[in-house]
């Protein structure tokens, strides 16, 4: 199936909530108030991957720092995973790097899910730490990173200023 993504609008607020209750666990999801505040804050970016018929059908949130894009959360609606919509969005993340210059994609996953681990791993993302107690007690949290070479942006990398003191650690 044939689907695109944009930037997200005010008017996809609802379908951001009802995306974030069905496929996230209730201690995982952000609140209406936090994904509000996604979708206008000048340091995040929110986009909308849309099929044929301009329906959405997945959800990708960015946090933009000086040198990194932190990929904050990944959502596709349940009915359409499988699609390669959430690896399309994840790419997507990596080419929104790449424009915004920065040197590294980062994200967090959860220790125990390997096959996440080993998606993202195959998407060249290498853990770098793990994160005690990160979602939860003994419920540890993997940080993975994509470090973004210039020749895999191509023209992409056009200048971008952004904010000093944005820098993700």
């Amino acid at each position: 199936m044939h689907f695109s993504i944009r930037r997200a609008i005010a008017a996809d607020f609802p379908f951001v909530v009802r995306l974030e209750e069905r496929v996230f666990e209730p201690n995982r999801r952000e609140s209406r108030r936090s994904l509000l505040r996604s979708l206008r804050s000048p340091h995040q970016e929110v986009w909308i991957a849309v099929d044929e018929r301009g329906a959405p059908v997945g959800v990708l949130v960015l946090r933009v720092f000086l040198h990194t894009i932190r990929i904050y959360s990944i959502g596709v609606d349940p009915i359409r995973q499988g699609e390669g919509i959430g690896s399309r969005l994840l790419e997507w993340g990596v080419e929104r790097a790449c424009a915004r210059r920065s040197d590294r994609i980062s994200l967090e996953v959860d220790a125990r899910d390997q096959r996440l681990v080993r998606f993202y791993a195959g998407k060249r993302f290498s853990p770098v730490c793990t994160l005690p107690d990160y979602y939860g007690p003994g419920a540890h949290g993997l940080r993975m990173v994509r470090r973004i070479a210039v020749c895999e942006c191509g023209d992409a990398r056009s200048p971008v200023t952004v904010g000093a003191g944005d820098d993700e650690n």
